[in-house]
């Protein structure tokens, strides 16, 4: 399960940019700084100018870029002030894509960079891809950034890619040696019970009863056995 996305498990209300931004702050926020961060690589005005690029990528017809980004070129010169600039450019680039895109417009482009920027994923479900690791004969689950109607979807989607993988485990002869799937997010800290339910393996304490680990196993068998009717 990829990390970046977070509470994809949840309904949607996107009637406004300013209720749009709550909703990708509250799913992707450390994702989008994250992913924003990594553009950095020793020079503040490159960083800023690979910010803009970034936001154009997704509106390619914006014409207030520059303006947007005014104060960060003045404000910030020195790299003490890099997670400052880092958070202000988070900032920006969530109001900024959430005043010109629709969360349905904005999850069509997400899932197409998921894609393009990781072509070894393979799609199951609008909710749910994998990866094999076939050193370790493991696969792994990634979530892209998905914005659900409601949460009776996100869990269809979820039961669908799995019915979908244990298909291709049983009909994909590359797929023969595959013992353990393993879903790695911070989705498995915050909705292990409906994992648990859909046949995932969880480490809780013993005490709280809540994950030590942001990791859900499920056995090739046992996804079969659930998902492969």
């Amino acid at each position: 399960m990829d990390p970046k996305p977070t509470k994809n498990l949840s309904p949607v209300n996107n009637d406004s940019p300013e209720k749009r931004a709550i909703e990708i702050r509250r799913r992707s926020y450390d994702g989008i700084r994250n992913y924003i961060k990594s553009f950095y690589g020793g020079n503040i005005s490159e960083f800023i100018e690979k910010i803009k690029k970034n936001i154009i990528s997704f509106i390619p017809k914006i014409e207030n870029i520059d303006s947007l980004f005014a104060d960060c070129s003045v404000k910030y010169t020195k790299d003490e002030n890099l997670d400052e600039l880092i958070d202000q450019a988070t900032e920006i680039t969530i109001k900024t894509l959430t005043q010109h895109l629709s969360l349905s417009e904005l999850e069509k482009l997400l899932r197409m960079r998921h894609f393009e920027y990781h072509p070894t994923y393979i799609e199951l479900s609008r909710g749910l891809s994998y990866e094999v690791y076939k050193e370790n004969n493991l696969i792994y689950l990634h979530i892209p950034t998905t914005f659900f109607e409601d949460s009776k979807a996100a869990l269809d989607s979820l039961i669908t890619g799995l019915k979908n993988l244990a298909h291709k485990l049983k009909t994909d002869i590359d797929l023969k040696d595959v013992k353990d799937i393993i879903g790695v997010s911070p989705i498995v800290l915050e909705k292990y019970r409906t994992l648990i339910k859909a046949g995932f393996t969880i480490l809780l304490d013993e005490d709280t009863g809540k994950p030590i680990s942001d990791e859900a196993i499920i056995s090739r068998e046992k996804l079969l056995e659930i998902y492969g009717k």
